[in-house]
């Protein structure tokens, strides 16, 4: 991954981190000169869902 892509990733973590979600990184793909990270999307499991319905289901 390129310089840019690296700050975009640590960027994005922190601003998940903020709304307490996870990005955790989970390793690489493809050969040497084509590697890309990989990360996967791990929800909060704190109730917000069930918050966000019953504000909808008023509107």
């Amino acid at each position: 991954m390129s310089f840019p892509l690296r700050l975009a990733a640590g960027i994005a973590q922190k601003l998940w981190d903020k709304i307490n979600l996870q990005l955790p990184y989970v390793g690489r793909l493809g050969s040497r000169g084509k590697r890309e990270c990989v990360y996967q999307f791990v929800a909060a499991d704190d109730g917000r869902d069930v918050i966000f319905d019953c504000a909808t289901a008023r509107a």
